[in-house]
């Protein structure tokens, strides 16, 4: 594939050879696609655009150490979920809160009844998906639905192996649209498997088994 480095645990694959697989894709398929791209030997990650993508964050292809099963599913859900990071490294307020536009898993509510992940709140079940302060590496400013998750790669806690249920979504909303199937939240909760997840997931510490809390239905 010809993966090169651009900076400290920053990859690229050569974008011609991407683009010689992205052309094998049928004509539908040719807007709609994410690439996975596995680089042998190495832990870390990232997630990045192809150049005929204009949105400004995230990406449609993910580059991941095949070292780490905890590491490619957070950079699958930067690329096919569109998420952001939910970690948080520098102790200063979000200088920019318009970017929440972007990620379904980060917001700046004027109330806590306003955020977008609100419709979880009163469903049994979900009573861990509410608001922690932090996210995009910044300690304030934005909120996060779960104090730990696998976009928060900073934490070694067993939750943060998993997707939490904002995320579940999202990843399931991508899959949906990449299939031309339509999404209906009533439809997630049916095939979510949330409940039982978070409550064996303490129980569970073998990542290698674990599935990221996504449960989609067979077809």
């Amino acid at each position: 594939m010809g993966v090169y480095t651009i900076g400290e645990n920053l990859y690229r694959a050569n974008a011609s050879r991407l683009q010689s697989y992205i052309n094998e894709l049928p004509n539908e398929y040719l807007d709609r696609y994410n690439i996975l791209v596995a680089i042998n030997g190495v832990l870390e990650g990232n997630a990045f655009r192809t150049l005929n993508k204009e949105l400004n964050y995230n990406g449609n292809i993910a580059c991941s150490g095949s070292n780490s099963l905890r590491v490619m599913a957070h950079e699958l859900g930067h690329s096919l979920g569109l998420l952001g990071d939910e970690y948080a490294t520098i102790d200063e307020i979000h200088p920019d809160f318009s970017i929440t536009q972007y990620f379904a898993n980060l917001d700046k509510p004027p109330t806590v009844e306003d955020t977008k992940w609100n419709h979880f709140f009163e469903i049994p079940g979900y009573e861990n998906q509410r608001l922690w302060s932090g996210g995009d590496n910044y300690t304030s400013g934005l909120w996060r639905p779960t104090e730990f998750s696998v976009m928060n790669s900073l934490n070694t806690d067993i939750e943060s192996n998993f997707f939490n249920a904002v995320s579940r979504e999202a990843l399931v909303k991508a899959i949906y649209n990449l299939r031309n199937i339509p999404y209906s939240f009533e439809k997630f909760l049916a095939n979510d498997k949330a409940n039982s997840v978070n409550r064996s997931f303490q129980k569970n510490t073998n990542l290698e088994s674990t599935c990221y809390g996504i449960q989609m239905e067979e077809n």
